[in-house]
């Protein structure tokens, strides 16, 4: 290259404007003289710019960016799965605590139920005392009953009817002696009456509260194990946002790293290259139709108007994709939404960056000529279609392509 720039230089030297339109001899000889300091200088300029050591430098600088971008895009996915996984934990606690909530409140309800039976128990209490008391009365009045008809009994019905002074004084012993005994079996009846009342009540006490019982000892437990289970979900949602916490940390410490990195081969462009000059070609021969500008525009993925930082050109898939102008490939490979991509650099501050591409035919660190085919057509990384999305970068900054090239 420098050997090429010092004949090229020769050339221009040899038609510098003279009566006959060229130098002999001598002339020339002084004119490259005089020269010399200058093509000195250009052969230093051109051997920093396109040096294998400064591309060597370029090149691993950003092959770590590279890597610090793959790694900013794994922790991201990481995230986003974290927060898939912590949205989903919300959601059981949500269903969760509805649940408990709602187990809460049949607990509660049978427990005032248990309150309101028990207030009834101590009311049937006072009945079955009272209760008891009529019974041992009742029981005391008919044992002295039949004692008094065991008594009775001894006298048979002759001797009632000998000892009565006429049939109707016997008529009406025997009237009072049924009327005594049909009392008694009332008596009887009102005893068995009492004491099934009795145990119906007893029973009000030993079994119907037995069951609520029972009830609100089932719903308890199913409280138990839901609270076990919202504690667990709980436990999960405090690793999970200690999780984010951790990527996030780890996600600010590779944006900076990637920044450093921008930053480092923004100084490395600008310090040590040399714009090659001339006017850029346009990089997609088989298509000159631009299907979006540089600047804001509705994404046609995100629905959201979004900085375009470069143009699209239309074209079908596998056609040329050429370098714009001479220059040293600083990334050849994927690049995040940007698909396959070819970044150049010319020097100066200028770059050139070729997105989407099905094929890369370059590599990174090798020197590409004005027009020559670094790529194919494609639709990699975040497109619709295949196109080609070009950018130009000045100092880092994009600028507006149509600047520098023309459909």
């Amino acid at each position: 290259m420098i050997w090429q720039l010092r004949i090229d230089i020769f050339m221009v030297i040899r038609f510098k404007n003279t009566e006959k339109g060229f130098l002999h001899g001598d002339n020339i000889m002084r004119c490259l003289g005089k020269k010399r300091i200058i093509l000195i200088i250009i052969a230093i300029i051109m051997s920093i710019s396109f040096s294998p050591s400064f591309a060597n430098e370029l090149t691993d600088v950003i092959g770590s960016k590279k890597s610090t971008e793959d790694k900013i895009e794994d922790v991201i996915k990481q995230k986003n799965s974290q927060k898939s996984q912590l949205d989903k934990a919300k959601e059981e606690k949500k269903y969760v605590q509805s649940i408990e909530e709602d187990t809460e409140t049949a607990y509660n309800d049978k427990i005032l139920e248990l309150t309101k039976f028990d207030e009834e128990i101590r009311k049937y209490e006072d009945s079955i005392a009272d209760t008891k008391k009529r019974y041992d009365e009742k029981l005391e009045h008919l044992k002295e009953r039949l004692r008094i008809m065991c008594k009775n009994t001894r006298t048979s019905y002759l001797q009632l009817l000998i000892e009565s002074e006429s049939i109707v004084d016997f008529l009406e012993r025997m009237q009072v002696i049924k009327m005594v005994v049909k009392k008694d079996n009332e008596l009887l009846d009102e005893m068995i009456t009492i004491q099934k009342d009795y145990e119906y009540k007893q029973n009000i006490i030993k079994d119907d509260r037995l069951i609520v019982q029972n009830e609100a000892s089932d719903i308890l437990r199913s409280l138990e194990q839901v609270k076990v289970s919202r504690a667990e979900i709980d436990r999960r949602i405090e690793e999970i946002n200690s999780k984010l916490n951790q990527l996030e940390w780890q996600l600010d410490e590779l944006n900076e790293k990637a920044k450093e990195f921008e930053g480092i081969i923004n100084r490395l462009i600008k310090t040590k290259g040399l714009y090659v000059g001339g006017n850029m070609t346009w990089p997609l021969p088989s298509c000159r139709s631009v299907s979006s500008y540089y600047g804001n525009r509705l994404h046609p993925i995100y629905k959201v108007y979004k900085m375009h930082t470069g143009i699209d050109i239309g074209g079908d898939w596998g056609k040329s994709i050429v370098a714009a102008n001479s220059g040293t490939v600083i990334l050849s490979g994927w690049q995040s939404g940007y698909g396959n991509t070819v970044i150049i650099n010319h020097g100066g501050g200028i770059t050139t960056l070729y997105a989407h591409s099905d094929k890369l035919l370059v590599k990174t660190g090798e020197y590409v000529e004005k027009g020559q085919t670094i790529a194919k057509v494609g639709s990699t990384g975040l497109s619709t279609g295949p196109h080609l999305h070009f950018e130009v970068r000045k100092n880092g900054q994009t600028v507006n392509p149509l600047n520098y090239v023309s459909p």
